[in-house]
């Protein structure tokens, strides 16, 4: 084996390593990214739905007390059916979410897919010169 071909598999290994580098980095990138996204919405949907059991309490307080004299069991059976349907709506919608496919890792994905691709053309044209270079006459060695 000649000492070029020796330095040229070197430098492939060499490049292989640092490509493979990059990406492990970009994907520890992109997941810190995502760790702090989903705390940072988890945090956010906390503080919402506190506050809006908060609201929805005394809200259902000021019509139980209005209609108090009136119609105080149907005012509280129409607030449990409200409050019921909210519940089941959210769990659907929550549910669908959860299913749905995300974005996460996508440009680690990405440039996966791009490196597969250069690798398989850098595949393809070597291939191309090794067929190449076996038809043309091999000099003869000394």
């Amino acid at each position: 084996m000649s000492t070029g071909l020796l330095n040229s598999l070197r430098r492939l290994g060499a490049t292989a390593l640092d490509l493979v580098q990059v990406r492990v980095e970009l994907l520890s990138t992109e997941i810190e990214r995502e760790k702090l996204r989903l705390i940072n919405t988890l945090i956010w949907i906390g503080a919402a739905v506190v506050l809006a059991g908060t609201g929805l309490a005394m809200l259902a307080m000021l019509v139980a007390v209005y209609f108090w004299d009136s119609y105080r069991l149907t005012a509280l059976c129409v607030l449990t059916l409200v409050y019921l349907a909210g519940a089941v709506a959210a769990a659907i919608v929550a549910r669908r979410r959860w299913q749905a496919p995300g974005g996460a890792f996508a440009l680690t994905v990405e440039e996966l897919r791009r490196d597969q691709q250069a690798l398989s053309a850098a595949t393809a044209s070597l291939r191309a010169a090794a067929a190449a270079g076996d038809s043309a006459p091999q000099p003869p060695q000394p």
